[in-house]
């Protein structure tokens, strides 16, 4: 059996926010969901086998008005907790989406282009370099066949000590968009790889500035255009976005996104007196609360929510 790399499940919160369009004659949303008692049951199935802590699903149309509406909550693990529409989420990785959004309306205007060299906008990467096992192998390419074997083990076996050799490829925006540029995150099962990168503790950067040359020090996984690898591209995109724009990511998701649209609450930072609901994990199998070294993606931090923190990961940050 063939091992690929992998993220373990690492349950948060589950959010359905869907937008569709419907004729505003409609005097009562819920007459679009012709059994709403079935669709409840469909959700509350995943929180009541234990799949996910909560779910919270609401449907409008353009109008605003709601067509539906349901909540489930795992009550062992969230007893006194009311789930609405006030209640404030992480979306995390949902961010990826936002960003990439902002980015293809940047390319329809004509401030990007898909095939822009990355370096255009961040000349700080000019000098980027993969890593190589010892005999030259891409190390996303890396696969683990015999399941007697630890994957961490025999793969850091392999891939360590790695070596440097320049890119062969250009780095483009598109290879942003497809998780092809070559960024990682701190979960390859590469000892080598994932224990730099937490040493580096990528959400502790002052700014956008300190981050890019945080990442400038860093190796690629693999050449540019190689294959899909799930890691920090979408965050580089963000990168990319603020410097062709001379704008914050925060702003650009403002400017051309919620207040288009009239979103409220989906944003960077945390309003004043404004709390969290815990992070959860199902890593031994059984949901429950997560362990503060379970949420390592980048190793020690995760992005924080401080509205003072002039940091905005558009991979994860939201």
């Amino acid at each position: 059996m063939i091992k690929k790399f992998f993220f373990p499940a690492l349950l948060t919160i589950s959010i359905i926010s869907l937008t569709i369009s419907s004729c505003s004659s409609r005097p009562n949303g819920y007459d679009f969901i012709r059994n709403k008692d079935s669709l409840d049951i469909i959700l509350d199935r995943y929180v009541d086998e234990g799949l996910d802590p909560v779910i919270y699903a609401r449907l409008e149309n353009l109008d605003g008005d709601v067509l539906y509406e349901h909540s489930a909550v795992n009550r062992n693990l969230l007893p006194l907790v009311d789930i609405n529409g006030q209640t404030w989420f992480r979306i995390w990785s949902m961010s990826k989406i936002i960003t990439i959004t902002i980015a293809l309306d940047l390319v329809e205007d004509g401030i990007l282009d898909l095939n822009d060299p990355v370096t255009k906008y961040i000349p700080e990467f000019e000098n980027l370099k993969v890593a190589v096992s010892k005999d030259g192998k891409v190390l996303s390419e890396i696969k683990i066949d015999d399941p007697a074997l630890s994957i961490s083990k025999a793969m850091t076996e392999e891939a360590c000590p790695f070596k440097l050799v320049s890119t062969d490829s250009l780095m483009t925006v598109l290879h942003l968009l497809n998780h092809e540029a070559g960024f990682y995150y701190a979960k390859t099962n590469i000892y080598c790889l994932d224990s730099l990168l937490a040493t580096k503790n990528l959400p502790t950067a002052k700014n956008s500035q300190e981050l890019i040359d945080l990442l400038a020090e860093m190796p690629l996984i693999q050449h540019p255009g190689t294959k899909h690898f799930y890691g920090t591209n979408t965050t580089v995109l963000g990168l990319v976005a603020e410097r062709a724009t001379g704008k914050s990511l925060k702003q650009l998701v403002e400017e051309r996104l919620t207040k288009p649209l009239g979103i409220n609450g989906l944003q960077y930072g945390l309003p004043p007196h404004t709390t969290l609901l815990p992070t959860f994990s199902a890593k031994d199998t059984i949901l429950r609360t997560a362990k503060p070294e379970e949420l390592d993606i980048f190793g020690p931090d995760v992005p924080d929510y401080d509205l003072n923190h002039e940091l905005y990961f558009g991979g994860e940050g939201m």
